[in-house]
């Protein structure tokens, strides 16, 4: 499948689309990526005997997610590697099967449906030199990568550093041929002064003028709201035309349920990749997963809140939808399956909320957007009280 053009519109009384025109079909992207832990997941659902016969049927239905996010990391370690001999070879060889990974769990007519990322996870006190940056270049371009991003060469990079790096970058992709999209990364956890300069950087400059579409990725490691998130949403008319993809949100704060992934429309951006359900939150410990009784809690996506709940099956069994992931929650009788049943239902019927929230603030119908909805009202108030 190849990309040919990626355009952004706007839907009349729908959710903003960004339309990509391939070689096969177009697709429109949807609102969340998929992680590699719920593809292993719903294909796991998929084929066991008692399963429903397709969580989600993406044939004869919208597959909504057609984002894969392949997370890279790009530390010192792996550098170092790659400065070996064969070393550029051999990472290159690991991230192609990692970016395979839909292809090999997913069914031919679903995989032309994924459109493939990589996230290259750069820590606060790392700093990529040239050498190493264009090396991450090439492996994207030899990958299977979609879409070839750009990071900042070091977390609050300056202004100037981040424009020589993105000018090398691309004189490297040109030099090479490249015909794929270009989408720069800005950290938001950056200086405010910088962030709205490289904002401003990006939104004149056309990385690629063979196209008609722009590109943005938002590194947003944050669980609420960032002084830069709105400056990202002040600056909206500017990027009217952008895609803003959202790298590594997380899903909800520790001892909290607002759920972060939610709440990306309102900064102005498009899509957003999630970090795995299952992830370690600093100052939640696994004495949390389990009450006094020694009995499991089970988490659980609830649309009356936008947020992820600890409970015991029996709070589950009270908050259970009509989807497939709580079809098979009810049938199954492995107890290590529930779990994924209900990681299961927070894809689909996450999707249908963010996609549904996205319209109520393109009609400027917020107080439907929080009613009856504690968790976000809360945070609506708190955090963006001044939107």
């Amino acid at each position: 499948m190849k990309i040919k053009s990626i355009k952004v519109d706007n839907v009349d009384n729908s959710s903003r689309a960004i339309t990509i025109k391939t070689s096969e079909k177009n697709i429109e992207t949807p609102n969340r990526c998929i992680v590699t832990s719920e593809i292993n997941k719903i294909k796991g659902m998929r084929i066991r005997a008692d399963a429903p016969p397709g969580p989600l049927d993406v044939v004869n239905e919208d597959f909504p997610w057609q984002i894969y996010q392949a997370p890279l990391d790009y530390g010192s370690k792996v550098r170092k590697n790659i400065s070996k001999i064969n070393g550029l070879r051999n990472k290159i060889g690991t991230v192609r099967s990692t970016m395979n990974i839909p292809k090999n769990m997913l069914e031919d007519d679903e995989y032309k449906n994924i459109l493939k990322l990589i996230y290259p996870k750069i820590t606060q006190k790392d700093n990529i030199d040239a050498p190493f940056m264009t090396a991450l270049m090439e492996i994207q371009l030899k990958s299977g990568a979609d879409i070839i991003v750009i990071p900042e060469p070091y977390i609050n990079s300056s202004y100037d550093d981040f424009v020589n790096n993105l000018k090398n970058a691309v004189k490297f992709l040109d030099d090479c041929d490249n015909e794929k999209p270009i989408m720069p990364i800005i950290d938001i956890k950056t200086n405010k002064d910088r962030f709205d300069n490289k904002l401003k950087y990006i939104s004149e400059q056309h990385l690629n003028p063979k196209k008609d579409f722009g590109l943005l990725g938002i590194s947003c490691r944050v669980y609420g709201s960032q002084f830069n998130l709105h400056t990202l949403r002040n600056m909206s008319d500017k990027f009217e035309k952008f895609w803003i993809h959202g790298f590594g949100a997380y899903r909800n704060q520790a001892k909290k349920t607002f759920y972060n992934p939610h709440a990306v429309t309102i900064w102005g951006i498009d899509t957003v990749g999630v970090t795995p359900q299952g992830r370690y939150i600093p100052g939640v410990t696994d004495v949390n997963n389990v009450n006094e009784k020694g009995e499991v809690k089970l988490r659980l996506y609830t649309e009356d809140s936008w947020g992820i709940h600890k409970g015991l099956q029996s709070f589950v069994e009270n908050h259970l939808c009509d989807c497939d992931g709580c079809d098979y929650f009810r049938r199954t009788t492995n107890p290590n399956n529930l779990q994924n049943s209900l990681d299961v239902h927070e894809i689909i019927q996450s999707h249908n909320q963010i996609v549904n929230s996205r319209r109520n603030i393109q009609e400027n119908d917020y107080l439907s957007l929080v009613k009856e909805k504690k968790d976000f009202k809360e945070y609506y108030l708190s955090s963006v009280g001044d939107i």
